[in-house]
């Protein structure tokens, strides 16, 4: 019937439902670490499926007014450099900050289109009909105002109550210092409350795919499985476990940590401080072979 007008209902339910048993706040590493490592410990984050905590702290109102200007005025394709709030004066009677949510990312390796998608919280206009921005990715995350940092990042460590029917989260034992190009050995274990077989998925990197589901194994049997990582960083090695009727756990966690050998070429100038009786010896060297 024309002119009719229809209502919307939504329904909230009970089921499913995901109890939570425990939360902790966890601080990602983004200051005094490289560019690179710091868009890696982001990603690694948003790989688990969780959001990202991105705080930017306006050093004076011109800066925030800026951020609004670019908010309502900008579409949601705009791409914002936030490098333009780096170096700036630090006014504290001014100064406040701004919390926005890193949702997901646009990383075309060696291109300038590498952006971080962002949610934030001032509603929508009419040209962020989603409430969405994006910024750049290459940028400076460990600048600072004076001794006040301009960003900060971090996540939720949430538990949720597991499936009463899925295997307990799997243990993860190994060396927790590696080597590039060496070949590591894990232990993974994963006891399941009914005593069924257990199925272990192992996720070695954040951009790589994992293992597959491997086993079936007894319950609580000790299962190796060995890796090799060949880029110089550090990782987070991650895993699950399943029974024969898809009944999943939730992830376990270790890291690994690859320290960085700083390589130096060291001239003769720089030799002989650490060997002060050796200029001796080839100024003596030097004489005999005058002679």
């Amino acid at each position: 019937m024309l002119g009719q007008k229809r209502a919307l209902v939504l329904f909230i339910s009970k089921t499913p439902n995901y109890p939570i048993y425990d939360i902790d706040d966890v601080v990602i590493e983004t200051r005094d670490v490289t560019t690179e490592d710091a868009i890696y410990n982001i990603k690694n984050i948003l790989h688990q499926n969780k959001g990202v905590y991105f705080a930017i702290f306006y050093p004076d109102l011109v800066n925030l007014n800026d951020f609004r200007d670019m908010w309502s005025n900008e579409d949601e394709d705009y791409v914002y450099d936030l490098d333009y709030y780096c170096g700036n004066e630090l006014n504290e009677e001014e100064a406040v900050g701004h919390a926005l949510l890193i949702y997901g990312y646009n990383d075309e390796e060696g291109t300038d289109n590498d952006y971080w998608k962002v949610l934030n919280s001032w509603g929508t206009t009419d040209k962020r009909p989603n409430g969405l921005l994006k910024w750049e990715m290459d940028m400076d995350y460990g600048c600072k105002y004076s001794n006040y940092y301009a960003f900060g990042a971090g996540t939720l460590e949430v538990d949720f109550k597991p499936d009463p029917e899925a295997p307990e989260k799997p243990t993860i034992s190994g060396p927790s210092s590696i080597k590039p190009d060496k070949e590591y050995t894990f232990e993974f274990s994963a006891v399941d409350p009914q005593g069924d077989d257990v199925y272990i998925y192992v996720q070695w990197t954040i951009d790589t795919p994992g293992s597959g589901w491997l086993g079936p194994y007894k319950s609580g049997e000790v299962v190796q499985v060995s890796h090799t990582w060949t880029e110089e960083k550090n990782f987070v090695l991650m895993a699950r476990a399943r029974d024969p009727d898809k009944n999943t756990s939730i992830w376990s966690s270790f890291d690994v940590i690859m320290p960085r050998v700083k390589e130096r070429t060291m001239s003769s100038l720089d030799f002989l401080p650490y060997h002060p009786h050796l200029l001796a010896l080839l100024q003596k060297i030097i004489r005999m072979l005058l002679q």
